[in-house]
């Protein structure tokens, strides 16, 4: 099991790039599965299990849609395996480290949710634009502002759809 999460632990450390993953359908299927289960994980203590399953199925289907445009848009379809196994993994993996936390901190009833728990999500989550501003910058062929630009629309995007979605 190590050396399958291995290599997202050196992507998270910039030590590899995407393309240094194997374009396996197998591995892809996994951490798309990972990053799903773990998205419900997380949703869970801030609302229910259902919308936690919603969740992470629109987190997935923007996931897998963002990424498909964006490299469809740079002439670089086939690089879709690769990009996509390396940002469900890293995802998935930086999602993991926040799960002890969120669990402990969440909110109880109708509680604001912990100052600490604001801190920590908000380090996870500029790690998560770094690391996939990486990600985008290699799969795109760009530099790597114009990645991390991609993978902050990313999470706007994906934050508003959801967001939206859930409060109707």
């Amino acid at each position: 099991m190590y050396s399958l999460i291995l290599p997202f632990v050196r992507l998270s450390f910039f030590a590899i790039n995407p393309q240094d993953l194997p374009a396996s359908r197998g591995l892809l299927v996994f951490t798309l599965v990972s990053y799903g289960l773990v998205s419900v994980l997380i949703a869970t203590p801030l609302s229910d299990f259902g919308t936690g399953i919603v969740q992470s199925m629109i987190e997935l289907l923007l996931l897998t849609g963002f990424t498909l445009a964006a490299l469809r848009l740079r002439n670089h379809p086939d690089r879709s395996a690769q990009t996509l196994t390396a940002l469900a993994g890293t995802g998935a993996l930086l999602s993991v480290i926040l799960l002890p936390f969120l669990y402990l901190f969440a909110p109880a009833g109708d509680a604001a949710v912990s100052q600490e728990l604001l801190v920590i999500n908000f380090l996870v989550i500029i790690w998560l634009i770094a690391v996939y501003g990486h990600i985008f910058r290699h799969a795109l062929s760009v530099n790597l502002m114009l990645g991390i630009m991609t993978a902050l629309a990313y999470l706007v995007i994906t934050t508003t759809i959801i967001n939206r979605i859930l409060s109707a």
